[in-house]
């Protein structure tokens, strides 16, 4: 019995098609498969041989058993959701966290790539754009990775992508040689900014309803989410401490819409308890006059927390941005009228830079570093988790410190014998004797 020829079919420029392959009316190439789901898919291409590349690859993937059609189909935004669904063990403060950074960065973008066609390279040259675009913190960053290299980590296992496209990312960025100067350090306000920040909002009548938290946050430390979250409850006026123990958040819920949640501390260390200066203590005293004034002592209530510090006129707690945008305005303010001043008087102006909350708890650190307290007070009243931010900021204040200690080394460290009197070995072992 003869053998049946297939017929060789070719495109419009005379080349051979494969199985599978297929020349539409106006042009483009397709290339039709039976998916993982078993169902037919296909993907299209005006070359022949782009449509070749994808097709390589899909056949490879089909052949590991990897279900290529999810990867072809799936955007990053769907695949970081069906991974937030499966994800469990974590707070619901944390994960509103969690999807309040990816929605802002990166799902009107990015996110909306297809999984399966996402590179090493598009990765790469996303995470540089973010820096150099947008000017980001290294921190923003890496926050940003923390979200997206376990979404397609998530594709991976699910065997949707052969690897992870954002394995080493962030890796090459942080020994590039640029990434040290594009984490934006956070400075201190001088004494002198400081002091025109403060005789701004006290003295300007638009502005004084702010004097309180600002006097709070610049008097404590305190994060922006820890001051929103204090409670009438948290403030020890017999022993004049501050209990930080949780924090404030206007976050994002698993539907999108912005909710206030009363969150722990940022971290463990952040539990404290802060010394109340007198100008904090004038503060608060003041702000409880104007709520028990207006009637609203008990204020809102989150997440059954109530009696919060800091409220609006009608007893409602405050947008986090609220008070940034309010630092702007104190800031936009203080530099208008400035500038006419100093033009007055002849002088150099003292100008603000913008800056945000953060800025003024920086700011309490760095006047904490210039008083008598040890490194390890001062990191307990900050609440840093890691006492090598403390350090780092200790070290701005006094950047002679390790020509000091090294002063005071002279002599006490020694190397070699030799270098001492019999004399002064005799008593050096004697010393160790002693121990």
């Amino acid at each position: 019995m003869a053998r049946t020829l297939t017929k060789t079919r070719k495109d419009s420029h005379g080349y051979s098609l494969r199985p599978g392959e297929y020349q539409r009316s106006e042009g483009r190439y397709e290339f039709k498969y039976k998916g993982m789901d078993g169902k037919m898919h296909s993907i299209y291409a005006k070359k022949l041989a782009d449509l070749r590349k994808e097709e390589n690859r899909i056949r490879y993937e089909i052949d590991q058993g990897l279900d290529a059609s999810k990867g072809q189909l799936l955007t990053l935004n769907e695949m970081y959701d069906m991974y937030m669904h499966a994800k469990r063990g974590i707070k619901v403060s944390t994960r509103r966290n969690y999807i309040y950074t990816y929605n802002k960065f990166v799902r009107d973008g990015f996110g909306k790539k297809r999984i399966g066609r996402i590179t090493f390279m598009d990765v790469q040259n996303f995470y540089n754009a973010m820096l150099e675009q947008d000017r980001m913190l290294a921190t923003t960053l890496e926050s940003i990775h923390t979200q997206i290299h376990p979404a397609l980590q998530y594709a991976v296992r699910l065997r949707y992508i052969p690897t992870n496209p954002s394995s080493g990312a962030m890796t090459d960025i942080k020994k590039s040689e640029e990434w040290d100067g594009k984490v934006r350090k956070r400075h201190a306000l001088t004494m002198d900014q400081q002091m025109a920040f403060t005789d701004c909002y006290t003295n300007h009548k638009d502005l004084s309803g702010w004097a309180n938290i600002m006097t709070f946050l610049l008097g404590t430390g305190c994060r922006i989410g820890e001051a929103l979250g204090m409670t009438w409850a948290d403030i020890d006026f017999e022993n004049s401490l501050i209990h930080v123990n949780k924090a404030l958040l206007y976050r994002p819920d698993e539907q999108g819409k912005s909710v206030y949640t009363i969150s722990s501390t940022k971290t463990k260390n952040g539990v404290r308890a802060i010394p109340m200066i007198d100008e904090v203590r004038e503060a608060l005293l003041d702000e409880r006059e104007i709520q028990l004034a207006f009637g609203n002592y008990k204020t809102q209530t989150v997440d059954g927390v109530t009696g919060f510090v800091f409220t609006q006129a009608k007893g409602t707690v405050y947008n986090p941005e609220a008070i940034n945008r309010a630092i702007d305005r104190i800031i936009t303010a203080h530099n208008e009228e400035e500038a006419i001043s100093a033009r007055r008087e002849k002088r150099e102006p003292v100008i603000l830079p913008h800056f945000s909350a953060h800025h003024l708890r920086h700011t309490f650190c760095t006047r904490l570093c210039m008083t008598d307290l040890s490194i390890k007070e001062i990191q307990d009243i900050m609440g840093h988790s890691d006492i090598n931010t403390t350090m780092n900021i200790y070290a701005e204040v006094h950047p002679d410190m390790k020509k000091k200690s090294l002063t005071k080394m002279a002599g006490k460290i020694i190397i070699n014998r030799s270098d001492m009197s019999i004399n002064e070995a005799v008593a050096y072992d004697d010393e160790d004797d002693v121990e």
